[in-house]
């Protein structure tokens, strides 16, 4: 080992820049370049692979923030509150799916049917998860105060997971990825 390698405890500096800032310091990169000898790296994202399709924790996520939204507002609509959970669903997960097919087609990795495929499919499951996590939070909800549970935190959780467990099931009931499949075709 070298002597940079070895760092005395004496000579540790919290306030010190990191190891990669340092003079004479070399660390390797985190992600392959995305634009060739340029030194910009995207850590949060590798673009040099085709996109991937939408997981089920951004599905959780969508019918979880939908549960929460609905222990927010009390006593709304319930119709209105499920078609405007489903815009914001599609909206949330079709923005996210607008940023990870363009920047893999903008590389290659793609072409543009996969990609317009995709952004159709992910938006139709933001929209889908929405509903069920409309479903299964207000359901959670309802059921657990039918049976006594006072407003507060553990009605929130139950709720959101209600959500997150509705949005899930209902994507997989209504079979939405088979479209994704079926666009590409």
């Amino acid at each position: 080992m070298s002597a940079v390698q070895l760092q005395p405890m004496a000579s540790f500096n919290p306030y010190s820049p990191p190891a990669y800032m340092q003079p004479g310091r070399s660390t390797a990169a985190v992600a392959p370049s995305a634009y060739g000898g340029d030194a910009v790296d995207f850590a949060f994202y590798d673009v040099n692979r085709p996109a991937s399709t939408d997981s089920a924790i951004t599905k959780m996520f969508v019918g979880g923030l939908t549960g929460f939204r609905f222990t927010k507002s009390p006593g709304q609509n319930l119709t209105q509150f499920g078609l405007n959970s489903v815009g914001i669903g599609a909206a949330i997960s079709g923005g996210l799916s607008v940023v990870k097919n363009v920047a893999s087609l903008s590389y290659g990795k793609q072409d543009a049917s996969r990609t317009v495929s995709n952004i159709l499919t992910d938006t139709l499951q933001g929209g889908v998860s929405a509903l069920g996590g409309t479903i299964g939070g207000v359901g959670a909800n309802r059921l657990l105060t039918a049976l006594g549970a006072a407003a507060g935190a553990p009605l929130t959780i139950a709720t959101i997971v209600g959500g997150a467990v509705g949005a899930v099931a209902l994507n997989h009931i209504l079979n939405t990825e088979s479209l994704r499949n079926t666009l590409r075709s």
